[in-house]
């Protein structure tokens, strides 16, 4: 929370990226967000940040089958899978016939 109101998505991947540990990417993002609020604002707003740092196992790549397996997993755990932006928005099926 008010990180990104002045902080573009691509400063914030690259200030964490420059860290080695997530404390010291949040204590960056929220000193870098402080430093655009106060110079867009007379004041700042509350400033929150959680960064986690994720490591992959095996290599990852984008072949159906391992985003299979990674939707498997989030639905095991009782979440339900996201779509993309580019996905195709459901079509409705056509009523039948003589019904209201």
């Amino acid at each position: 929370d008010g990180v990104f109101e002045f902080l573009p998505n691509q400063t914030v991947i690259d200030i964490c990226q420059d860290c080695t540990d997530p404390l010291t990417a949040c204590q960056k993002l929220v000193e870098e967000s402080y430093k655009k609020w106060l110079h867009y604002e007379l004041r700042t707003d509350d400033i929150t940040a959680i960064v986690i740092f994720i490591q992959c196992q095996n290599e990852c790549s984008d072949e159906p089958s391992d985003i299979r397996e990674l939707i498997g997993i989030s639905t095991a755990q009782g979440q339900k899978p996201m779509k993309s932006a580019a996905s195709p928005p459901p079509q409705s099926k056509p009523e039948p016939a003589g019904s209201l």
